[in-house]
């Protein structure tokens, strides 16, 4: 069942008198914290209170509940670099009005380990898998999310180029260790079958040099 809220004609009237009345919210934003890192401009860029900050809010619960939002944003943001306890603080000025973070980004983790748990075991033995170094996410590096992504695509490739095409990497999933500061990357593979391509064969109408192919 739809609920549909119907208002009268005059109750309508009343409404939009209220809401021209409300009162406008324009804001800047301001941090501290990352005065030492590169991270400013490029969280920046994911913030709602940036990217909209030119359409002026109808209220200051408007307003508080975007900073919640572009909170989330920032924790995941700060997560994906490594800072796994990131601690972020608001406050609202006035005269002028400025939304300003504190930012306190903790510790950066590392890598640790990488399991690979293939046919329900914790084994890589027979698959012709990448090293971790390959990718620069060997135990000690700094953790960042697109140096696991781009380790996991060359899992992929490696397995394709070695007889794997049909591989598929099913979980992947990162345990992280507070007290050591450090993160352990656990792989699920489905390597499904072995294939070797047998001899190519051309049929054509025409005569092809073998060399043709073969270069």
């Amino acid at each position: 069942m739809v609920s549909v809220s119907m208002i009268a004609p005059t109750d309508a009237a009343t409404f939009k008198a209220s809401d021209e009345t409300a009162e406008k919210v324009q804001y800047d934003v301001r941090m501290t914290g990352l005065q030492d890192t590169p991270f400013e401009s490029e969280l920046k860029n994911h913030l709602s209170l940036i990217k909209f900050q030119s359409s002026t809010l109808v209220s200051k619960m408007a307003l508080k509940k975007r900073i919640q939002n572009d909170i989330d944003v920032m924790k995941r943001f700060f997560a994906s670099k490594g800072y796994f306890e990131t601690s972020i603080a608001f406050e609202i000025q006035k005269d002028p009005r400025v939304v300003m973070f504190k930012i306190i980004l903790g510790p950066q983790y590392r890598f640790k380990d990488w399991l690979f748990i293939v046919d329900g075991e914790t084994s890589d033995s027979h698959l012709p898998l990448p090293l971790p170094r390959e990718g620069k996410v060997e135990s000690g590096r700094c953790v960042k999310l697109q140096k696991v992504l781009d380790f996991k695509e060359r899992i992929l490739k490696k397995l394709f180029e070695n007889g794997y095409p049909f591989a598929k990497i099913t979980n992947l999933v990162g345990h992280v260790n507070r007290e050591s500061k450090t993160l352990t990357i656990k792989v699920t593979i489905a390597p499904h079958i072995f294939t070797r391509f047998g001899k190519t064969h051309i049929q054509s109408f025409q005569e092809l040099d073998p060399s043709y192919i073969q270069n």
